[in-house]
């Protein structure tokens, strides 16, 4: 979404070059490894994104369509979950792309596999221990305290509140 509004102009693509030294990548779902490079160059740019994003929503040039998307990303990027998800997901798949780029070698030994593998089952079952750190870095960013479902409550038929917890995404 972010790097179809900025690539399907010019103009927004060089406001976005002028703000930051982090390059948008575009996600090819084929090529496994390009999660990470999103994921990557959203993270070390993301406040550079928003602040050009926050322009165009804001820049009466623009035609009204534009500035309606702009302003859409805006509020889909600032939610805290999105910034979450970004900061949680940025150091998994870097993970996963060191090693599957490893497991790639032509002249890999079998025990290095074992090993690797072993590695990333820890590697993620010890991410819970720092899923706190996550929550505040995302808190940080995002300037935003609660995730937006925990300022929504929900009801099933039978009118009970359906609750979520950090809990229950751990």
């Amino acid at each position: 979404m972010v790097y179809t509004f900025f690539s399907s102009s010019t103009y927004r693509w060089n406001l976005y070059e002028q703000s930051t030294k982090s390059v948008l990548k575009n996600l090819c779902t084929i090529i496994w490894s390009s999660r990470y490079e999103v994921c990557k160059a959203l993270s070390f740019g993301y406040k550079n994104v928003l602040q050009v994003i926050q322009v165009l929503s804001e820049d009466n040039t623009q035609q009204p369509s534009t500035r309606h998307e702009a302003t859409s990303i805006k509020k889909k990027l600032e939610k805290l979950e999105f910034v979450f998800m970004l900061k949680m997901w940025t150091p998994i798949l870097n993970r996963f792309d060191s090693t599957s780029k490893t497991l790639q070698s032509t002249n890999i030994d079998l025990s290095i596999v074992v090993q690797l593998y072993e590695s990333l089952e820890k590697y993620i079952l010890d991410l819970r221990e720092i899923f706190d750190n996550f929550l505040k870095d995302s808190q940080e960013l995002s300037g935003k305290s609660a995730f937006s479902w925990e300022e929504t409550t929900f009801y099933d038929d039978s009118n009970l509140i359906i609750q979520f917890t950090l809990e229950k995404i751990k």
